[in-house]
């Protein structure tokens, strides 16, 4: 009788360690998903700099598998779901965190569900330093956002419209890669 326990937890033990081992073995699917050095620079960063600070470091915390240079200086990520599920969560706080700040001196972002459109209602006293670095951040987690929903690249849209509060004047409707001039003098009242 002794002997048929010690076989049973054996038998057992084998079973849990084997399975244990296997799932340590088992390759998770991952995703490549390539960011073109725009989203980089916009966040003012460069390719290496990014590179440098996303590499896996070989623990489970890694943010992504693997990346690399591409080419044309853009980012190529490989990810796994859960990596990517922590990356939209991340863009999402960003974006909550850069319409809080901007509520904060009395203006306003909205940012449509696509991430293709955003707005930004601003005074015209407003801290322009706050203004701008909110609006990078929001353009780039933006752009981040659809390249890890499916879009290429090449088919990135970001349509930005700034409107004076005050004044209800839009001072810059613009499509992404558009240059803008803004006249000091759409802010008077």
């Amino acid at each position: 009788m002794t002997n048929k326990k010690i076989v049973l937890t054996l038998v057992a033990l084998m079973t849990v360690i084997g399975i244990t081992f296997l799932s340590g073995c088992v390759k998770e699917e991952t995703t490549e998903y390539i960011f073109p050095e725009m989203i980089t620079t916009s966040t003012g960063q460069t390719t290496d700099s990014v590179i440098e600070e996303l590499s896996p470091k070989g623990n489970r915390d890694d943010v992504v598998t693997s990346i690399r240079k591409g080419s044309d200086d853009s980012i190529i990520i490989e990810l796994t779901n859960k990596q990517r599920e922590v990356w939209l969560s991340d863009i999402e706080e960003k974006i909550q965190q850069a319409k809080k700040d901007m509520e904060s001196i009395g203006c306003e972002i909205t940012v449509n569900n696509e991430r293709t459109e955003f707005t930004y209602e601003i005074l015209g006293d407003a801290d322009i330093k706050k203004v701008t670095t909110n609006g990078a951040l929001v353009s780039s987690r933006c752009m981040q956002y659809q390249i890890f929903n499916g879009v290429s690249p090449d088919e990135i849209k970001l349509q930005t419209t700034i409107i004076n509060i005050k004044t209800g004047k839009v001072i810059v409707s613009k499509g992404l890669g558009e240059e803008v001039t803004i006249n000091p003098e759409d802010w008077d009242e």
